[in-house]
């Protein structure tokens, strides 16, 4: 029984045999000169097989060491890496929120909502010395709320009061959320 190689060589193409076709060999023996192509090396499929296993021991291996090494930097240096990335995460999110919360600020200030507001305080006598009436003003002309522009307007005076209430729990923040 003969040894099979661990490596054959195969003739490129253009420099094939025109009787026998594409040659291989045990040893690199082409080119001949400088004019022939570099032959394709062919590795045994048991030797190949063997290797992508090692090689993906070996980046297995080294995804470890290098989790086991970012351990390690943490405990020299006193400064987790997670700690760092959610330091970061929480500076967006403040300025995040800041954003939101300027935006929410122009809008619930904005002339055309105060208008909103101040009909709406009349519609339901919010404005009067005797206080506001026990049932909103379009249900006592027989209207249907959702089916008038009072319902829309009514609607958005209520999202523009959590807005303003939303504000003023965040214009002074609780003792926790001053870090935040």
């Amino acid at each position: 029984m003969t040894e099979q190689p661990e490596r054959i060589w195969l003739q490129h193409p253009d420099d094939a045999d025109p009787e026998y076709g594409q040659m291989w060999c045990r040893d690199k023996v082409w080119p001949n000169d400088v004019d022939e192509g570099e032959p394709t090396p062919y590795v045994r499929a048991d030797i190949y097989d063997a290797l992508v296993k090692e090689r993906d021991e070996w980046k297995a291996r080294a995804q470890q060491f290098q989790g086991e090494r970012a351990d390690l930097a943490d405990k020299l240096h006193g400064t987790p890496c997670a700690e760092i990335r959610w330091q970061h995460e929480r500076d967006a999110l403040a300025a995040d929120k800041a954003e939101l919360l300027a935006a929410l600020e122009r809008l619930a200030g904005a002339k055309a909502i105060k208008g909103v507001r101040e009909l709406v305080a009349g519609w339901n006598g919010e404005n009067l010395p005797e206080g506001p009436y026990t049932e909103r003003h379009p249900s006592r002309l027989g209207a249907t709320l959702p089916k008038t522009n009072c319902g829309a307007v009514y609607e958005l005076d209520e999202v523009m009061q959590e807005a303003h209430a939303l504000l003023a729990r965040h214009a002074a923040p609780a003792k926790g959320d001053r870090d935040a």
